[in-house]
Order: C-alpha cells, then structure tokens, then sequence
C-alpha cells in the first residue's frame, strides 16, 4: 500500500486536470513527478491511500478524491509517456469513470491525532521563539511533556529535528515571521506532517503481522527523515531504545545525543507516575 501525502496527491490531481479541461500550458514539471509516482505505483500493481492526503485540505476534497480515483484507473503506460515526455497529458478518453466513487457524507478533516499534535507543535513553536539554547529548549520540551501533555512519538522526533544542531531539513519553518497567519500556517503544516508521520508509522508495525506493507510517498526530506525516525522493526530486533539513541546521536552528536536518550527513555519508563497530568482523574473528558 501507498500513503501519499497532499503534494503528491496534487501533483497528480494537476496531471488529471489535463483530462478534464482545456489544458493549453506547458505541463508542470510536478505533474510529470506525479505520473512518475503513478507509473511505479501501479506497474508494481500497489495499491494507493490517498485518504490522509484528501484531508488535509476538506474545502475541495471531494472534487480531488473523485479525479484521483480516476486517474488511478488510468493505464499506466500512459504515466510512463508522460514522465519521459513523450506525452504532454492525458485525452479526455484516458480517465476512465471512478470504480467507487466517495461519500459526499464523509466528515473531511476529521483525522485523530490531528489535534494532539497540533498542541505539542504549538510549544515547539513557542520554544523555538525562547532566548534559549537548543539544548535547554529540548530539555524544556522533555519536562513539559511530562509533566504537563503526554508521549507522542512525532512529536518528540520533531523536537529532535526542530532544535537539534545537525538538522539540515526542518519541518517548522517560518515560524520567526513578523506575519503571524503565516506563522500559523506554518504549524498547522508541521501538524498535518505529524499525523501523516504518524499513521505511516502505526501502520508500519502492523505490517508483518497484517501481510500489507506500507510505502510513504512524498517530495518533502524532512518529513521523510521524521518518518524513519519513527519506524523500527521488532521483528528484526530493534528496539525503542535503539531507534531512541540512533535518531539523538544522528541529530545531536553521540555525547549529547546518548544523554538526551537517556534522560527521554528515564521519563518514559515513569509514564505512569501518578502525578502528571494525564495520570489524573478526569483527563480523558478533559
């Protein structure tokens, strides 16, 4: 199975679009991207979801799902033509009807983990603004995770790659800016790349067990490095310590990195410490 993130998905909503209209323009070079994607896809016969993608962005989701359940019909020597520049789009015969077509019912946006993640964003973001030095700042984060929200995985690797002094591509950008809807923008973004980050690693450790393997597709490195962080194998293995001190050393160095695994897995081991927050009476209607 594919899960593609939103800019793969317009990459070849935009390709699909040449069907439907009078497309008289140069082709983009990111719709070529898309039917490269495509044509590995389906000559590989790989199965795609672009559900998350679709919800990233509800106002126009159901136009876009219909028109990629369609190109996803499409043949896929014609990708393979396009790629290579030996087409210029599709004919208005190349999109066959959608086999299923969505639910004009469904509830668009409504993905769980969204909002939690959103949240622990939100103090990266207020952290990241703070006279601060980066270790402090992941220290803090550390501490107000636990005391105060709890233990998401995407997010404390985003923490790691957010402040950490190796990082070379960084998922919170712009959050500095004097525009502040921007910056806003800017962390719902880092959100949504969490929550994709996040269902790809869940479905990730069933995969073995389920038989269905999992590819994520997208152009954006960090997000793709933020993933990895999350993924390890127990069937080969690995454990959640290793993945730990492996992702700390590759950002942080190995005299930091391992001091700050250790400290993260000693607060882990007392997740259950009845003083914190989310050990309270009541935090689940909270």
């Amino acid at each position: 199975m594919a899960l593609l993130d939103r800019n793969i998905l317009n990459d070849v909503v935009i390709l699909a679009q040449t069907a439907t209209s009078d497309f008289a323009d140069p082709l983009p070079d990111r719709a070529r991207f898309g039917a490269a994607v495509m044509a590995y896809l389906l000559c590989c016969n790989i199965l795609v979801d672009p559900g998350l993608a679709v919800h990233e962005w509800p106002t126009d989701a159901l136009e876009k799902l219909t028109l990629f359940r369609r190109a996803d019909e499409a043949d896929a020597s014609i990708y393979i033509d396009i790629a290579l520049q030996r087409a210029e789009g599709f004919a208005r015969t190349d999109l066959p009807p959608p086999k299923v077509r969505p639910s004009p019912e469904t509830r668009w946006g409504n993905v769980s983990g969204r909002e939690e993640h959103r949240l622990a964003v939100l103090k990266i973001a207020k952290l990241e603004l703070a006279s601060l030095s980066r270790y402090q700042k992941i220290e803090k984060f550390f501490d107000w995770t636990f005391n105060n929200y709890v233990f998401l995985p995407a997010a404390i690797s985003l923490a790691a790659q957010q402040f950490g002094p190796r990082s070379s591509k960084r998922i919170l950008r712009r959050v500095a800016t004097a525009d502040r809807q921007r910056a806003l923008s800017a962390i719902d973004n880092a959100a949504w790349d969490l929550t994709v980050a996040m269902h790809w690693a869940e479905r990730g450790t069933k995969q073995l067990q389920e038989k269905r393997f999992w590819i994520l597709c997208s152009r954006d490195e960090a997000l793709k490095a933020l993933a990895k962080n999350l993924h390890f194998s127990r069937d080969a293995g690995q454990t959640r310590e290793d993945a730990l001190q492996t992702m700390f050393t590759e950002l942080w160095g190995v005299s930091d990195g391992r001091r700050l695994a250790a400290r993260l897995l000693a607060l882990m081991i007392d997740a259950k410490n009845p003083t914190r927050w989310c050990n309270q009476p009541g935090f689940e209607q909270r």
